[in-house]
């Protein structure tokens, strides 16, 4: 069965007047009520004709029967949640020319105005770079939720004369947490700033900095605006004021849900813009998405507080890469549906996001673009949840060709694919790049504690121009916890760069255990091309590490606390077999902790050593606990290495990263074969 779908029906259509309709959701709400009749006994497509189709609350599929909703034309229909801003006038400001243009009274915040389809900026003050915070030194991380909404300023870092300061956002970041802080109030005597809403880790001068935003002195430059809630108006600087812009604001946070048990629903060639207005407000176990007739999802990570909405201050952010910002498509209790050759873009979120009780799911050859968030989040149910009930597991999510790039505008630590507490899941083809934090996340569990997570193929990706000097801790490919069966392989990461530390290509953080990698080619990472925290018997082997800036490759720790193992609490935490690590003058191995060196913790040999610098006397190893420079042969004697070699590789252009093998390549008589193709 067809439906056809007009944004304005033609005058002459002989089509059946019970099949044409003028919207997506009247069209698949007639196909569930013909399919609860029983009426609707073969697959049916929704076929929407071009046009531009604007919803004031998202698409809702909710049916167990087989429809795909399609674009005649790929790329020719728009669902966007926005609503148009043309009512423009020039006015002067801050000695400037700008647009000002009247919005809905309902709009009360505006952290998000998108023009030709991208996000313009929201004026920031200062300009350029950084403040950092004034706060002495403290221990830790992670503050004590009941009490932590301040933090100190230097003298000229605020300025209490700016208009309508509550209106302010503070973005704030620290390592790899980022956080946007709604203003609350200035103590100039003590130079505090107070927020309305909570700050999750601690601020300290020596990694902790910030900006404001929508600050309407500082509306100067190109693509600006600032959102002015009393008088209901936004001020924006085009930035070709000769020319013409299409501009609109979101009015709704979600533009599809798929849920409720639906079963057999595939998107197919359609562009989706302009959503998530609101930010996503988490109290709570309950995380409130603002949608219209729909209530607040359950907050399923660890951690989640157990108190009442009204006991502490909102919160805005995450601890780690965004997750808790949900995606404009969004999936929970579904099975077999499908999201192919869309688009989605303009929004102020991740696009896609699979919550708790999905299967069988398939995101393949989507564009993702633009987004204030990364491009698809997969948000399990832990392993306490699925010990209670086994049906909220998430697997078998397939995530398949898609470009995924210009991200994390508004979220900076979010990240390209995120899968959290899901199994059997492959990531496969995808190119990635240019966003502030990892390219791929995979696990979630700190330490040696239970998951869900397992058999994850991540395989043939393309990831690079991550980080951008701004966030630390990531990872090209980011993994954590114990996840036997996860296979990382044929993937290409380069140009990772950090701000104070970790910008690695491959990432085993904490507890990550029984993976393999092998067959990657990484480099130009700002600091090592493999870096392991602590973890568990994982495998590298016929991985190519090139040119990476602090060393080759790198382990920090052995750690035991919550391991369980019935038999020998564990085998070697680590082994490097028949990989070629090619450095510029500087260690091929560093080694944090002496315990490991010493005791043998970690294995490698059969790999391939080339230095290009040609200089001689260089440390081969680094032991940082006793800050113990390496020969080759002391390395050697230590029982590393015995059947390694010094030796060039023979590539084609390591200097222009043309890893091809040359014919005669000893690399042939090593076991490798071609490297894969970008």
């Amino acid at each position: 069965m067809e439906i056809q779908v007009f944004k304005e029906i033609p005058a002459k259509s002989k089509l059946d007047r019970g099949q044409v309709f003028t919207d997506i959701q009247s069209a698949y709400d007639r196909l569930a009520r013909l399919h609860e009749c029983g009426e609707l006994n073969v697959p049916a497509k929704i076929l929407v004709h071009d046009g531009v189709y604007r919803i004031s609350k998202p698409l809702h599929f909710y049916g167990s029967f087989p429809v795909t909703v399609e674009a005649v034309r790929t790329g020719k229909v728009t669902v966007t949640g926005g609503c148009p801003v043309d009512n423009w006038r020039k006015i002067r400001v801050n000695g400037r020319t700008v647009f000002r243009a009247s919005v809905p009274e309902k709009i009360t915040e505006l952290p998000f105005f998108y023009v030709n389809g991208k996000a313009a900026d929201p004026a920031r003050w200062p300009k350029k770079g950084w403040l950092r915070v004034a706060d002495g030194s403290k221990d830790g991380l992670w503050t004590d939720e009941s009490n932590r909404d301040n933090f100190h300023v230097s003298e000229g870092d605020f300025d209490p004369r700016w208009y309508d300061p509550q209106n302010i956002l503070i973005r704030m970041i620290h390592l790899w947490i980022d956080e946007n802080l709604k203003f609350g109030s200035y103590d100039a005597r003590e130079r505090k700033i107070t927020t309305a809403s909570l700050i999750s880790a601690i601020p300290k001068k020596e990694n902790t900095e910030f900006i404001y935003t929508n600050v309407r002195e500082a509306l100067s430059e190109p693509n600006e605006f600032y959102f002015d809630r009393l008088k209901h108006e936004i001020l924006y600087i085009p930035e070709k004021p000769d020319r013409p812009f299409e501009a609109e604001i979101p009015v709704i946070g979600t533009l599809v849900r798929i849920d409720s048990g639906a079963r057999w629903v595939t998107l197919k060639g359609i562009r989706f813009r302009c959503a998530g207005n609101y930010l996503p407000l988490r109290n709570g176990k309950c995380l409130d998405l603002r949608d219209p007739g729909f209530g607040p999802l359950t907050d399923l990570s660890e951690g989640s507080d157990p108190r009442s909405a009204d006991d502490f201050k909102p919160t805005f952010q995450s601890v780690q890469a965004a997750v808790h910002v949900p995606g404009v498509i969004l999936f929970d209790h579904a099975a077999d549906c499908a999201v192919e050759e869309c688009e989605i873009s303009g929004c102020s979120r991740y696009g896609i996001e699979v919550v708790s009780a999905c299967r069988s799911l398939t995101f393949r050859n989507n564009h993702l673009h633009h987004l204030g968030a990364g491009g698809i989040l997969v948000f399990g149910a832990d392993s306490r949840l699925v010990e209670k009930d086994s049906s909220l597991q998430v697997s078998r999510i397939v995530i398949c060709g898609n470009h995924i790039h210009d991200c994390g505008l508004f979220y900076h630590s979010a990240t390209g694919i995120v899968i959290m507490h899901a199994w059997g899941c492959l990531l496969e083809d995808n190119h990635i790049h240019d966003l502030y934090y990892s390219g791929i996340s995979c696990g979630w569990v700190w330490g040696y504690a239970d998951s869900v997570t397992h058999d994850i193929r991540i395989h043939h990706n393309h990831i690079h121009d991550l980080g951008k000097g701004l966030l630390s801790d990531m990872g090209g490919i980011y993994l954590l916890g114990v996840q036997p069966g996860t296979r990382v392989w044929e993937n290409t990461v380069h140009h990772i760069r950090n701000r104070y530390y970790g910008g690695w290509g491959l990432y085993t953080d904490e507890g990550s255990s029984h993976i393999i990698f092998e067959r990657n080619v990484v480099y130009e990472c700002a600091c090592e091309g493999f870096h392991q925290h602590y973890g568990r018997e994982n495998i590298v082997r016929y991985n190519i590490f090139a040119l990476n800036h602090q060393n080759g490759l790198a382990i920090s720790r052995d750690r035991l606390l919550g391991y369980r193992c019935p038999g020998e609490p564990h085998g070697k935490v680590i082994s490097f077999l028949n990989n070629v690590i090619i450095t510029d003058g500087t260690p091929v191995f560093t080694v944090a902790e002496k315990a490991i060196f010493e005791g043998r913790k970690f294995y490698s040999d059969g790999n391939i050593f080339f230095d290009l610098s040609g200089k001689n006397g260089l440390p081969f190893a680094k032991v940082l606990e006793t800050d113990r420079p390496l020969s080759l042969k002391e390395w050697q004697d230590a029982g590393y290495d015995r059947h390694s070699v010094t030796a060039d590789p023979g590539l084609a252009d390591i200097r222009k990263y043309d890893f091809r093998l040359n014919r005669d390549s000893i690399l042939r008589d090593f076991g490798f074969t071609e490297t894969p193709e970008k």
